[in-house]
């Protein structure tokens, strides 16, 4: 652990929370950026392993075997699993069964399809992405508003559209291979 880690951490969020502010975010929505973004990282810390190694849960299906014989996986550990789904404001049992089944729909009902390893993983991988693009996006979109009225000209808060005549907004640039330098940082693109 990085020495003082925990007062760099309340320094950044107060920073984090000060710039929200300057944006014109409300506390509530403040919050829930916080903890999508804590969600993220503790979604990044959840295991999978077969369910009759993973730790009793209240809401787990039950150890072993599901339908034809299919091996059932459960997150490691019920104490992640409550910690991610207390950040997302869900239930911790939902959160394991969306990250371990899939429903598939077909003409005679819908079906459950147990997920093994390496799926749950790709499912708690595609979660953590999809809310981190969506924060990412909402971050993007109040900046490049803020700046629109800065310069005079009022974007769009329902659409998140924007005159750009101001010259003003924030893209995303992304550059395929950037990231396999020792040293990578925006400067050096100039």
């Amino acid at each position: 652990a990085l020495e003082g880690a925990e007062a760099m951490g309340l320094a950044t969020r107060e920073s984090a929370c000060d710039a929200m502010t300057i944006l014109g975010v409300s506390e509530a929505d403040q919050d829930a950026i916080l903890g999508a973004v804590a969600a993220v990282v503790l979604l990044g810390q959840l295991e999978f392993v077969p369910e009759a190694e993973a730790e009793a849960a209240e809401w787990s299906a039950g150890a072993g075997v599901g339908e034809a014989g299919h091996e059932r996986f459960a997150p490691r550990r019920a104490a992640d699993v409550a910690t991610a789904a207390a950040a997302l404001c869900v239930d911790p049992g939902e959160l394991a069964s969306a990250l371990c089944t899939r429903l598939v729909s077909a003409a005679d009902g819908t079906f459950t399809v147990l997920l093994d390893a390496a799926q749950c993983v790709s499912a708690r991988d595609a979660l953590a992405k999809a809310l981190y693009a969506a924060v990412f996006g909402y971050v993007v979109r109040m900046c490049n508003q803020v700046l629109g009225t800065a310069g005079g000209e009022a974007g769009d808060a329902a659409t998140g559209s924007l005159d750009r005549s101001t010259g003003l907004f924030i893209g995303i640039l992304d550059i395929f291979g950037f990231e396999s330098f020792a040293r990578n940082s925006f400067e050096q693109l100039c």
